[in-house]
């Protein structure tokens, strides 16, 4: 599970007690790996959900095209007169009535080959495909028809495909019956397409003309003969069959909703409404653009939407059977739109083949030098030149060859930041030798790291490229390098703009349906380019390599902290580890959620104050206390201590086997109570987990446990008793009992003084010092394993490649794993049954097999700082694990020394 949304809400009415779930439902976040079936129903609800007050509604569909879709100066007045053949018009007016696939059929015949292009200036030909009977077989989706320019692909390909959302400039989704409408327009009244017709220049009377030119047929894809073009892998065709539709019965009128009017309430609305959420959203993501456009045609009535990362603008709904031209007119100005006024960025080039297959092959080189397990599979199957897109980016001086967007199931969603991050290239930059002012540089061929994102304006924030400049001039440490960064921007230089949403202005129209306060935030499209390269944190080799770098990300948390920036995402996605083999250490990345305290300090009215982050690392405090809570520095270091507790259960030794527990525990950074109408709250479970000094777990590094508690127990105070009785309670304790309490009392209150005001260097020295005192094995043995596929066994590490190690006697070995739990108390390390293996985590590579480095006596080292009765029961319980592994192997007794471990 992902990021939660920073103020999770819900609009639906809760019936009976809130109930625990998993963590709040972000579509998209939701389909996390493309592989996952789609239940395309639920997909759909959750889109309504999440998207609900982001659709601006009632626009006028004339002043929806003269805003978005003008006249260019260049074209022809011969080609704005134009209007279609009397077979296009009755092929359009009798799509009313007819069920789906009759309807799909007939706008084909309407619109194929529409606008005539005839070689005219500035007019580009229309693809209208029609794909209702088919779905891509990635996302699961289908639109009914698809627009393309397949005489200019935003992807070059050698196989067309019917569904290719790499490359869809606008889509139409058909519904047979009005009552299936995503919307519902004030007042009931028709819209006046002779107002239309009269703005436009039409005349009702004269609507069809005879269409003489034909054009030739077309000859398929006009990429250039040297450009760089990807084959399809065998999942990327299309699919057979429609898509998956959930049915749907529900006869009721559209109902507007009681807080969002204009969004249709019934079963079928919010299922259309769900439903072009979903193609707008995948088709966004998976390209490099602002905006896109679609249409929407439900019975004899159609609508036309803009969307982009804040909201749709969704015109009112016309009668297309008595003013056909409309529709005909929409598609005229599409086809003599720009590139940019069609929603592609300017940056995009067309990349060569020579330049893309040696980007191809420092990328290749790149992913699997640096990238273990199933990361390594991914990478080396994308960085295959018969399935990695790869496209052309300019941003001044620097071109970058950039990994065209892969589907993944964070697509759907049509709203929101979109994140995406990738290796590129540096296929041609500025000269090494030279500096820019702002202190960047790069070589050509360079592998750097690309982000681009739609950030937030905000009173309290900056972009993170300025973030980084300023880390940077205070020579701030553990931070990645930036190459470069800022707005995408269109126009000249004399007139360039960064590119921006307009919801924010739009709904303050006077058109707009009244509502309640619409959920739209300005949002401009940001990017940065980091020279500084790191692989994920869930890739670490050894438990000191996990604490050391995590530790690292604080360390740089604090200096930031000293400029007035508090970072507010502390997260396992959010620090990375550098690329040395040895000696690896932390760095920590994504400010853009940062805010700067001295103008915080101001009237804190602005929602991203307030909670924000990666929810399953949130503080107790932040996911209980959603609405009164301010983001502070104490959240961000607890936030530290759950990338620690998350990373160690996942990934290091325990005695949880049992994979149904496993989640259970995992679950406490998911999960959360909705709220009707309300941020959603977290449960209890983190909160109760700090209290009792982590997860009730046995790791097989002692070292790793006693962190936790240390860091469980300075951050408890914050949610443990508050010793605020009554006068009238207080006057019932007897006189010791009333003394005992004001000592508790007292130490509590000095304990959270400490927890609000602590050393700076509180939390990453205190990792620093620990990580020093766990084990580090040879450079061909991994700590790592991976519990939640039951790969607990030792794991032989070569190469940065996590392989399973040969065991000569697996088989007697693997019986351990039949063994229950012992009732006295002795904890078995059950993960693949290699007990023997997970002891302390200092097993080394033996001839023959496995031997075991008896090393209790030297975890003594570990206990100076705890009291010395915790000291004993840890060394007393690695004592007793020790016994029942000696005791079920008798072949290794004989190194069984008992006095090494007495402890006087």
């Amino acid at each position: 599970m992902s990021t939660n949304p920073a103020n999770p809400s819900s609009d639906e009415s809760a019936t009976g007690d809130p109930e625990t779930s998993g963590p709040p439902l972000h579509i998209a976040n939701y389909y996390s790996h493309s592989m996952s079936p789609v239940d395309i129903g639920r997909l759909r609800s959750a889109l309504v959900q999440e998207t609900r007050g982001q659709y601006i509604g009632g626009v006028d569909p004339h002043t929806f095209v003269e805003s978005f879709m003008k006249w260019n100066p260049d074209i022809d007045t011969s080609f704005k007169a134009e209007k279609p053949s009397e077979a296009r018009l009755r092929r359009l007016i009798g799509m009313a009535g007819k069920p789906g696939s009759a309807m799909n059929e007939d706008w084909q015949g309407a619109f194929s080959g529409w606008p005539l292009v005839c070689g005219r200036k500035g007019i580009q030909r229309l693809d209208f495909e029609d794909t209702h009977s088919c779905r891509d077989a990635e996302s699961q989706l289908g639109p009914d028809s698809c627009n393309y320019l397949r005489n200019k692909p935003i992807v070059p390909r050698l196989a067309r495909r019917k569904i290719d959302f790499a490359n869809i400039q606008s889509f139409t989704e058909h519904k047979a019956d009005a009552k299936m409408d995503a919307f519902v327009d004030a007042g009931g009244e028709e819209y006046d397409g002779e107002a239309y017709y009269v703005m436009a220049g039409y005349s009702k009377r004269q609507e069809s003309v005879e269409e003489d030119e034909k054009e030739d047929e077309d000859a398929g894809m006009a990429a250039t003969e040297d450009a760089y073009i990807a084959e399809p892998s065998a999942a990327d065709v299309d699919t057979e069959g429609a898509e998956a539709h959930p049915k749907v019965t529900d006869d009721t009128k559209p109902t507007p909703g009681e807080k969002y009017p204009f969004e249709n309430d019934t079963k079928q609305g919010r299922s259309t409404r769900g439903q072009i959420a979903s193609y707008a959203g995948v088709t966004m993501a998976m390209q490099f653009r602002s905006h896109l456009f679609s249409v929407l045609v439900c019975g004899r009535y159609a609508r036309f939407i803009r969307w982009d990362r804040s909201c749709a603008i969704v015109t009112r709904r016309f009668d297309y059977t008595t003013h056909p031209l409309i529709l005909f007119d929409f598609y005229k100005r599409f086809a003599q739109l720009t590139d940019v006024q069609r929603g592609l960025y300017p940056n995009l080039r067309e990349l060569s083949r020579p330049a893309g297959m040696e980007a191809l092959e420092m990328i290749r080189k790149y992913a699997t030098s640096y990238f273990t397990g199933e990361h390594a599979d991914f990478y080396k199957k994308e960085s295959d030149p018969k399935q990695l897109p790869l496209l052309s980016l300019v941003f001044g001086d620097d071109t970058y060859v950039v990994p065209a967007p892969c589907f993944n199931g964070r697509m759907y969603s049509p709203f929101g930041r979109c994140t995406r991050n990738r290796a590129v290239v540096l296929l041609k930059g500025r000269n090494s030798a030279r500096v820019a002012e702002d202190g960047t540089y790069g070589r050509d061929g360079q592998i750097l790291y690309f982000k681009e994102y739609w950030r937030e304006e905000s009173a309290f924030t900056k972009k993170e490229s300025e973030v980084y400049r300023m880390l940077e001039a205070a020579k701030v440490t553990f931070v990645a390098e930036m190459h470069a960064g800022g707005d995408f921007m269109v126009g000249d230089d004399t007139d360039a703009k960064a590119i921006a949403t307009i919801g924010h202005e739009w709904k303050l129209r006077p058109w707009v349906q009244k509502h309640s306060k619409l959920r739209i935030r300005r949002l401009t499209a940001h990017f940065i380019v980091l020279s500084t390269l790191g692989r994920e944190l869930a890739t670490f080799r050894t438990a000191r390599q996990l604490v050391t770098c995590i530790a690292d990300a604080m360390d740089a948390h604090q200096q930031a902290y000293k400029l007035g920036i508090l970072h507010r995402d502390v997260s396992a996605g959010n620090i990375l580890m550098t690329l040395e083999p040895k000696n690896r250490r932390g760095f920590l990345i994504d400010w853009d959620h940062c805010i700067f305290l001295n103008e915080a300090l101001k009237e804190r009215t602005d929602t991203r104050v307030h909670r924000t982050g990666t929810w399953q690392f949130m503080s107790a405090y932040l996911t209980q206390n959603p609405e009164s809570a301010s983001h502070t520095v104490v959240d961000d270091r607890e936030s530290a201590l759950h990338v620690l507790t998350s990373m160690a259960l996942k990934h290091l030794r325990h005695n949880v086997g049992n994979q149904q527990r496993l989640r259970g525990l995992l679950a406490v950074f998911d999960s959360y109570v909705p709220k009707d109408g309300k941020p959603d709250v977290g449960t209890d479970d983190k909160r109760s987990m700090l209290c009792a000094g982590g997860p009730a777990v046995q790791f097989a590094i002692p070292a790793i446990k006693i962190l936790i508690r240390i860091l469980a127990k300075f951050f408890s105070p914050r949610y443990t008793h508050k010793y605020d009785w009554t006068a009238e309670e207080l006057q019932l304790m007897s006189p010791e009992a009333l003394a005992e309490y004001e000592k508790e009392k007292d130490e509590h209150r000095q304990k959270l003084a400490k927890l609000l005001d602590p050393p700076p260097d509180f939390v990453y020295e205190t990792m620093r010092s620990w990580a020093a005192k766990m084990p580090e094995p040879p450079d061909n043995i991994t700590q790592w394993v991976d519990n939640l596929k039951g790969h607990g066994g030792l794991l032989d590490h070569t190469g940065d490649q996590l392989e399973p190690a040969h065991h000569p006697d697996v088989d007697e070995r693997e019986a351990l794993h039949d063994f229950e739990e012992p009732t006295d108390g002795v904890v078995w390390f059950a993960g693949h049954g290699h007990a023997l293996e997970a002891y302390m985590g200092n097993c080394v590579a033996g001839h023959g097999g496995v031997r075991v480095v008896l090393s209790v006596a030297a975890q003594l080292a570990y206990v100076d700082d705890l009291e010395r009765g915790v000291a004993l029961k840890e060394v007393d319980k690695a004592l007793r694990i020790e016994r029942a592994l000696q005791l079920k192997m008798p072949e290794l007794r004989d190194q069984w020394d008992e006095s090494q471990y007495c402890i006087s």
